[in-house]
């Protein structure tokens, strides 16, 4: 087995932003088959190992064959050529004339220049123009970036100007040193030919007058309608304030389309001492009532975060999936000793025989009831999607799985685990007289007034002490009437 290495770079100059490029071809000379050869390079070029041809474990090559492999890397420097030693060999055979293993080989890199300029000004009216007076003088502005990368810095003048001469051939980001106002991230390109001369705009900080709420029509929906969400933005400073924008997310992943106040967009101008309200339509489809609930989470600025990291946010309930089952497991707490770095609490044995349901997060009505089994398993069916609370009956404290979101469509494992307790009260036990009854009692899926509403049902109920009152000698008939549309 003799291998033999030739390689070059494939051009005679490359410039410092882009790769450096090489190939090269290795043959086996020798009689014999060389197993798991391997190629590998040092120098000052990041990637020497980037020979995907021939590949960290090697390939084999036969006697008389010859292998070609491509190298992709970027120059560390530009104060010196950029160069590599190339070494090949086998892994499992000696090489018959090893001399001809290793290569060096080095090619000049140069820097292409360029510059960059700039305007900055703060925008103190809330025209979004540059006017007299605006122009913020002796700003630090810093760049970095380029290739090679580097960080520089300059100041501007009387009029707000700015210049960098001589940058490395790339992008930028720019920033402004000062926090009297904001300014959006930038990333710039300087390429040597169409250099740019740019005017950045100073935003007022928005977070000291902008204030920002939402409210949906309605608090319970059904899948296939439509909610309405109501964006109020309300201005207290006497300067308008441009561009203000918003991302909006519903669970579900789903972006919610706010129209011109969506971001990236043309925003809106919120004037000074005024109020604005945006009506925002949000369809209930199978993604949203999956959950049995909308929740909507707003983020407002100038843009967002960056000037201004306003948020909201608005929920409401969804009617109409149904989780056929909701499965899981009851176990007692397990301390661990020595106590794990990982924290707690750990499930040890079930428990079996414990009566256990769920709340609804925000009625507090039961919604589902079950017994574990003997081996500390419970299964809820026809559950209505939502979040729920879970809780026993017994001598016991849910220290792990309190909180519960059934899905339409998922019937995923649940485990809880409990530790003893003071002894929780059964909901639907009968209380003695003269008791309250026990927190969450009544039947499960219990209709209140606000869900009856959301059907369309027009229902009046009458409270009475009781018995009605008869009127002696009057002859007057008290009657309690329900009309049901």
């Amino acid at each position: 087995m003799d291998l033999s290495l030739a390689v070059a770079f494939d051009k005679p100059v490359f410039v410092a932003d882009e790769p450096v490029t090489a190939r090269a071809k290795v043959t086996n000379v020798g009689t014999a088959p060389a197993s798991r050869v391997t190629i590998d390079g040092t120098g000052n070029v990041a990637g020497e190992r980037n020979w995907p041809e021939i590949g960290y474990y090697g390939v084999r090559i036969e006697p008389g064959q010859t292998v070609e492999a491509t190298f992709a890397g970027r120059a560390t420097t530009t104060e010196y050529p950029a160069s590599m030693v190339v070494t090949i060999r086998s892994l499992d055979e000696p090489d018959a004339n090893p001399a001809d293993n290793a290569a060096t080989i080095s090619v000049p890199i140069t820097v292409v220049r360029g510059t960059f300029a700039g305007t900055v000004y703060a925008d103190r009216n809330g025209d979004a123009t540059m006017n007299a007076g605006e122009a913020l003088t002796d700003l630090a502005v810093e760049v970095r970036g380029g290739k090679p990368s580097g960080s520089y810095t300059t100041n501007t003048d009387s009029a707000g100007r700015f210049t960098f001469r001589d940058l490395p051939r790339g992008e930028y980001d720019v920033l402004f040193g000062t926090s009297e106002v904001s300014f959006p991230p930038k990333t710039v390109r300087v390429d040597g030919v169409d250099d740019p001369d740019l005017l950045f705009r100073g935003a007022l900080w928005v977070e000291p007058v902008l204030t920002a709420s939402a409210a949906l029509d309605r608090q319970i929906y059904r899948k296939g309608d439509t909610a309405r969400m109501t964006l109020t933005l309300t201005n207290s400073g006497a300067v308008p304030i441009p561009a203000v924008l918003a991302s909006s997310w519903a669970n579900g992943d789903i972006q919610v389309d706010l129209g011109d106040l969506s971001n990236p967009g043309p925003g809106v101008t919120v004037p000074g001492n005024a109020t604005l309200t945006i009506d925002v339509p949000i369809p209930i489809g199978d993604a949203v009532a999956d959950y049995g609930y909308l929740s909507v989470e707003c983020v407002f600025g100038a843009p967002p975060v960056y000037n201004g990291d306003l948020r909201t946010t608005v929920r409401a309930q969804v009617l109409g999936a149904v989780a056929p089952r909701v499965t899981g497991s009851v176990a007692k707490e397990h301390s661990l000793r020595p106590p794990s770095v990982l924290g707690g609490p750990y499930p040890g044995p079930p428990v079996p025989n414990l009566k256990v349901y769920l709340k609804d997060r925000d009625t507090g009505s039961v919604a589902a009831r079950a017994t574990t089994n003997a081996e500390g398993t419970f299964e809820f069916r026809d559950v209505q999607a939502g979040e729920y609370v879970f809780d026993v009956v017994g001598p016991w404290t849910v220290v792990f799985g309190r909180t519960f979101f059934v899905r339409a469509s998922v019937d995923s494992w649940r485990t809880v685990i409990v530790a003893p307790g003071p002894d929780r009260p059964d909901p639907d036990a009968t209380p003695a007289p003269g008791e309250p009854p026990a927190p969450g009692a009544g039947p499960a899926h219990r209709p209140t007034t606000a869900v009856l509403a959301a059907t369309g049902v027009n229902v009046t109920w009458l409270a009475t002490g009781g018995l009605l009152t008869l009127l002696i000698g009057l002859g007057l008939v008290v009657r309690t009437g329900r009309r049901w549309t």
